[in-house]
């Protein structure tokens, strides 16, 4: 069983990892815990271009989390469903398909994995190594090392640049 300190951690990184997009179909024989779609974001995301706003598609969100605790106490949370995410800025609107699935893993030392397949999105805020907007799609791990601070350690696949779109 999580201790509330482990599991507000584990709760925490859920959202935060729903929010990157990681979700999508489901292929485990039991029903998960729906989670609901993440806040609306603003922000100078892209530079240049101005106020951004992220959002999930509520018409679209049907994300669940399945939590699984192995015997030496590792606790695996999936995410699967269907998500889309809605960018608007620079007098433009583009909507992505930003279904996953993902996993967070937490291990008894308390480091945290974060991986997703399929598509991820990514918001990384101004001043951090990796500021900008992307749609990831692949194999991506998330270095989380610094929880203010969460970056795209790897992936394998394509790396769309948001504000790319938004500018051109």
């Amino acid at each position: 069983m999580l201790g509330s300190r482990r599991l507000f951690a584990a709760l925490g990184l859920a959202i935060a990892f729903a929010w990157l997009g990681s979700t999508a179909a489901a292929a485990a024989a039991h029903t998960g815990t729906p989670v609901p779609p993440p806040p609306t974001v603003q922000g100078n995301f892209c530079g240049d271009l101005g106020l951004i706003t992220v959002s999930a598609d509520a018409d679209s969100w049907n994300a669940t989390m399945k939590s699984f605790t192995s015997n030496d106490g590792t606790v695996r949370l999936l995410f699967t469903g269907h998500q889309r995410t809605i960018v608007q800025g620079n007098g433009k609107t583009l909507t992505f398909d930003s279904s996953g699935p993902g996993r967070v893993t937490i291990y008894p030392d308390q480091t945290v994995t974060v991986a997703g397949t399929g598509h991820l999105f990514y918001i990384g805020p101004p001043g951090t190594p990796q500021a900008g907007i992307f749609l990831y799609s692949g194999v991506t791990v998330i270095d989380i090392s610094d929880p203010t601070n969460a970056t795209v350690s790897s992936y394998k696949g394509n790396k769309l640049d948001v504000c790319k779109l938004l500018a051109g």
